[in-house]
C-alpha cells in the first residue's frame, strides 16, 4: 500500500502542474550452516539489513521503500491472537524504527556497518558444536522472542532432528524463515503446521503474511478470509483483507471495510492504526483517479477528478494520526488546493490587449487636434480599459483547466 502523496511539481515553462505518487530482498545465509553461540556478545548487534530484507549494498531510496513495506506488514501482526507473535511483531517494529534512523543516515550507517562486521567475526569465533540433551525447541522460541532468526532457524532444525516433528517445531521453522525472508520455505513449513492446528487463526494470519510477501495477493486474501471466519478474530481478518484489496487496486471494496472498522472500533483492533490504514488507502485511491499520467506522475485535468480526490483527501486528514501519514495527506491536500489557483494560461491573448492600447493612443492623438478631444479621450480610455480588463480576466484560468489546455496542446503538437 503505501504510496504517499508528494508535493506539486509545476513546470514553469508550460505552467502545468504534475504530482507524484507516493522498491530486492537480501538472500540470507543458509540456516543449515549457522552456529550456536555458547557465550553471545554482551551487546549483540542486530542485522538491520536482514530485518529490512534488503542487501547491504542497497541505496537509501530502496531501503526507505522496503522499510515502509515491512512496517505495514508487521503492523498487522501486532493484532495476532498469539501473544508471542505479538511480542515478536512489536520487536520487529522497534527494529524497523532503528533501521530507519540508522540506515538512512550515511554517517550512522557507516558506523553500524563496521560494528556489524566486527560482531559477525566474533560470532564465528565463538561457535560451538551442538550437544546432547539440549531442548532445541526452547532455544528456538527464545531466539524468536529476541528476533534472532538465524539462531532460531538453526535451533528449529536441530529440534526437528533430535525431538521430531510437531506443531511447535514446524511453527518455529516457518517463523524463523519469515524473519529471514525465506518465504517460499516458510510457506511449506506453515502448511505443515496447519496439519496439526487447522483452526489456528494466528496461523492463517501468518499464512496471509507469507502470501503477501510472495506477491500472491489472492492467496493472502483467502487466508485472511479464514481469519475473518474465526470467532473473536473477525475484525483482524477484515482489516488484513481490506489492505490486500487495496494492493489489488480494489479500492471500492477496501475503503468501506476500513470505514466500518474505524467507525465501530472493535476492541481487538487499535483504532488509531485502523485510521492510518484507512488514510493510506484513501490517498492511494485518490492518486489513481487522474486519467492523465506518466509513470508515477499524474495531472488533474477535470473538475470531476478534483472533486473525487478532494473528498478522499479530506477524509484522510480526518482519520490519520501517524505523523508520516498526516504529512502525506497534507501534501496531497496542498496539491489539490493549488489546482484552484487562477493563472494566465499558455495561450494568453497578447493581441487582445495590445490592439485596444494602440487604438486608444491613436484616437487620443487625433482627438487632440479637435475641439471635442477633451470629451472623446476619456470616453475612449474607458472603453479601451474595459476591453483590456476583459481580455486579461478571461485569460486567467484555474490550474486544473490550464493542465487540460496544455495536455491538448501537447497532444496536437502545438
Amino acid at each position: 500500500m503505501t504510496s504517499t502523496a508528494s508535493g506539486a511539481n509545476p513546470e514553469a515553462a508550460q505552467r502545468i502542474d504534475c504530482h507524484s505518487e507516493a522498491k530486492p530482498n537480501r538472500t540470507p545465509e543458509s540456516a543449515s550452516n549457522i552456529p550456536v553461540l555458547t557465550d553471545p556478545p554482551e551487546a549483540p548487534v542486530d542485522d538491520l539489513y536482514a530485518v529490512v530484507g534488503i542487501d547491504p549494498t542497497a541505496d537509501v531510496g530502496d531501503i526507505e521503500t522496503k522499510i515502509k513495506e515491512q512496517a505495514r506488514l508487521w503492523n498487522k501482526r501486532i493484532n495476532s491472537p498469539d501473544i508471542n507473535k505479538r511480542h515478536e511483531a512489536e520487536n520487529m517494529i522497534r527494529l524497523l524504527d532503528q533501521a530507519r534512523t540508522t540506515l538512512l543516515d550515511p554517517r550512522k550507517r557507516a558506523e553500524y556497518d563496521r560494528d556489524l562486521a566486527a560482531h559477525r567475526a566474533s560470532g564465528q569465533a565463538a561457535q560451538a558444536s551442538p550437544g546432547a540433551g539440549i531442548d532445541w525447541l526452547d532455544r528456538a522460541e527464545a531466539a524468536l522472542a529476541a528476533n534472532d532468526y538465524l539462531a532460531a532457524a538453526y535451533a528449529a532444525k536441530q529440534a526437528r532432528e533430535h525431538q521430531g516433528e510437531s506443531a511447535g517445531v514446524w511453527a518455529a521453522l516457518y517463523r524463523s524463515n519469515v524473519g529471514l525472508g525465506n518465504f517460499q520455505d516458510a510457506l511449506y513449513e506453515a502448511r505443515q503446521t496447519l496439519d496439526y492446528t487447522p483452526d489456528d487463526a494466528g496461523l492463517y494470519m501468518d499464512l496471509g503474511f507469507i502470501h503477501e510477501n510472495l506477491g500472491d495477493q489472492a492467496g493472502a486474501l483467502s487466508a485472511y478470509g479464514k481469519v475473518a471466519q474465526s470467532p473473536g478474530h473477525h475484525a483482524q481478518g477484515q482489516m488484513a483483507s481490506a489492505i490486500v484489496l487495496a494492493k489489488m487496486s480494489r479500492y471500492n471494496e477496501a475503503v468501506p471495510i476500513l470505514e466500518q472498522l474505524y467507525t465501530s472500533a472493535p476492541r481487538e483492533l487499535d483504532r488509531a492504526l485502523t485510521g492510518d490504514y484507512l488514510a493510506e488507502v484513501l490517498i492511494e485511491s485518490a492518486e489513481k483517479v487522474p486519467a492523465h499520467r506518466s509513470g508515477d506522475q499524474y495531472m488533474v485535468t477535470t473538475p470531476y477528478e478534483l472533486s473525487v480526490m478532494q473528498r478522499a483527501s479530506a477524509r484522510a486528514l480526518q482519520v490519520a494520526s501517524n505523523p508520516q501519514v498526516v504529512h502525506a495527506a497534507h501534501r496531497l491536500d496542498g496539491y489539490l488546493r493549488s489546482m484552484h489557483t487562477r493563472r494566465f494560461w499558455p495561450g494568453f491573448p497578447v493581441r487582445g490587449v495590445v490592439i485596444p492600447a494602440v487604438a486608444f493612443i491613436a484616437i487620443a492623438m487625433c482627438a487632440s487636434a479637435t475641439e471635442s478631444g477633451a470629451v472623446l479621450v476619456p470616453i475612449t480610455a474607458v472603453v479601451c480599459g474595459l476591453i483590456t480588463w476583459y481580455q486579461i480576466a478571461s485569460a486567467q484560468k484555474p490550474q486544473w483547466e490550464i493542465n487540460a489546455i496544455v495536455t491538448r496542446m501537447n497532444r496536437n503538437g502545438n
